[in-house]
């Protein structure tokens, strides 16, 4: 998903894994990414 980014979210398109925040859930799986 990162060349698509979530942008609902405010995950830009292209956005690292790594720097998607670590409080952030994925809105389509509900995966958290500390997980």
């Amino acid at each position: 998903h990162e060349a698509e980014g979530w942008p609902q979210d405010g995950i830009a398109a292209g956005t690292k894994w790594e720097d998607i925040p670590d409080d952030w859930t994925c809105p389509d799986c509900g995966v958290s990414k500390v997980g």
